[in-house]
């Protein structure tokens, strides 16, 4: 139960090859990444199929274990909506036509933001909603 609670809490992540870390933003060496769990793994690099603000400094392809590992969200799934992940862009922007991220790292200069979802099964960016600062999106 401890495996499934840290997945839905913190998302899936993909072990790092040995000897291979980061330091995050705290300074802790990390040897794991948060994947990005809704595209396929095939053909992936570490930096790629990364999903964090971290930099990856890691360019090897994927092991074959973090492939069979991996189950892609289903392209045509319900959409699902997340956060805890503390991601920066320029504005919210949609992860696939059915996955939207609504942790824009708000307590770290960032978008407090949402999205109006309307019961589509595929989403839109100009259904997200932000505040950061003093620029607002209506």
């Amino acid at each position: 139960l401890f495996a499934q609670v840290e997945i839905v809490l913190k998302g899936k992540e993909a072990a790092l090859p040995k000897g291979v870390s980061f330091l995050d933003p705290d300074g802790h060496a990390r040897s794991e990444i948060r994947s990005r769990w809704y595209l396929s793994p095939s053909g992936q690099t570490y930096r790629t199929y990364a999903l964090q603000s971290d930099v990856i400094a890691c360019d090897l392809v994927l092991d074959d274990s973090v492939i069979a590992e991996a189950v892609p969200y289903p392209t045509t799934a319900t959409p699902v909506f997340f956060g805890h992940y503390w991601l920066s862009a320029n504005r919210p922007e949609l992860l696939a036509d059915n996955v939207a991220c609504l942790d824009y790292s708000v307590a770290k200069g960032g978008f407090l933001c949402a999205y109006r979802w309307h019961g589509e099964k595929s989403l839109s960016n100009d259904n997200f909603v932000w505040v950061a600062g003093s620029r607002r999106n209506p």
